[in-house]
């Protein structure tokens, strides 16, 4: 019988986002083959590790700190790194685990020192394409101590590529999308949005799924539904996702947004555990991000047959082709996104055919299966195990 590999995936992040719905899906598609061990910070975690027990995967926490602009936790990061560095170094030593994952992002350095201290194989998984200056450095310097990266998107690999020291592995895999779960043909029935959805009937539904972040282009979403609101009487928009403390006053901006738009159809859904009934409503899928890598919640959407309009963000452009299955903008120019929208709003037959091509872009190339068979191989690459397909 073939022997398990045995990883500790690290977030230092514990608010549930692309990068927690990444480790989950690929905990989860390589279970047998992989032996997966989640840890997370042991403060605001409980959604998480909630997430955690319903796809019952293993996960332990940690006293750890994370990088932020609130006073008291930074202070806590800079007064305890040492510390937990500490606690996870001897946790690495008496465990049997062959690789430490970072699967947070570049800013993530504490399994990754603590890692390289226990002498164990490490893999860097990097999902963004900006940094402030301070830790791109930081991040240049440390590069050394990871056996391997793993790059979100082409985009991310040619910021951060040139940032690391000496040459090292690295490959390319998108983002997952579990293409079963996100299935326009299930019936999803009696469920928490159900009363709402059917206020909508007659309705022209435009939506986006996205942690409240100016990274989100929230205020572009908001003018491109008052420039939508000129042209159509028959709109409502949603927006489904969190607002975290940290982004409270940005939200405070959005709603006097919308106010000094008369932006009236507009709703701030906050989060879902389960948005696949508010995606299957949605008639047109807006990004409006500044910034982006693998976007998992434009994956759901093209999962769900949507027809989507996105800016040019991260690797979004690799999927959608522009006129073939959606439309692909530049970020800000709310004109352009704007026209966008509105030739689909205007063309029923084009949002349908959009998004039965987006389905199949989403099943052929980013569904969860091949996500893990892609790290399958550079797992069994790292640890010498012969492997003859490619990445």
């Amino acid at each position: 019988m073939k022997k398990e590999i045995a990883i500790l995936k690290i977030l230092e992040e514990p608010k549930i986002g692309g990068p927690q719905i990444y480790a989950l899906l690929l905990s989860y598609a390589l279970r047998g083959e992989v032996n997966t061990t989640i840890l997370m910070p042991r403060k605001d975690s409980q959604d998480f590790r909630a997430l955690c027990q319903s796809y019952n995967i293993k996960y332990k926490t940690f006293p750890l700190s994370r990088i932020t602009k609130e006073l008291r936790e930074a202070a806590r990061y800079i007064m305890f790194s040492f510390y937990e560095i500490y606690k996870l170094y001897n946790f690495f030593k008496s465990n049997k685990a062959e690789i430490i994952y970072i699967a947070g992002g570049s800013w993530q350095f504490k399994g990754l020192i603590a890692g390289r201290l226990a002498n164990k194989h490490i893999i860097w998984h990097l999902n963004d394409t900006y940094i402030p200056r301070f830790l791109r450095f930081v991040f240049s310097k440390l590069s050394g101590l990871a056996d391997m990266y793993i790059y979100a998107s082409e985009r991310t690999k040619d910021y951060y590529e040139p940032l690391i020291k000496n040459p090292k592995i690295g490959y390319v895999i998108p983002a997952p999308v579990d293409t079963n779960h996100f299935d326009p043909n299930i019936e999803l029935e009696n469920t928490r949005d159900s009363s709402l959805i059917a206020s909508w009937e007659g309705k022209i539904i435009v939506g986006m799924v996205a942690n409240i972040n100016p990274v989100k282009g929230v205020q572009d979403f908001i003018k491109t539904a008052a420039n939508l609101n000129k042209r159509h009487n028959s709109l409502y928009f949603i927006i489904i996702g969190p607002v975290f403390k940290n982004q409270s006053s940005y939200f405070k901006t959005l709603e006097l947004l919308c106010k000094k738009e008369g932006l009236l159809n507009i709703s701030f859904l906050g989060s879902r555990s389960d948005v696949r009934p508010l995606l299957k409503r949605i008639d047109v899928y807006l990004c409006t991000s500044v910034a982006e890598s693998s976007p998992i919640s434009v994956w759901e959407a093209m999962s769900m047959a949507k027809a989507i309009v996105s800016t040019n963000v991260g690797d979004v452009s690799r999927f959608i082709e522009d006129g073939l299955n959606g439309c692909i903008t530049d970020s800000g120019d709310i004109e352009q996104i704007t026209s966008s929208v509105d030739n689909l709003i205007k063309n029923n037959y084009l949002r349908r055919e959009f998004g039965i091509k987006s389905r199949e872009v989403a099943i052929n190339r980013l569904d969860v299966k091949n996500c893990a068979a892609n790290h399958l191989l550079a797992y069994n690459r790292l640890l010498g195990i012969p492997a003859q397909d490619k990445i």
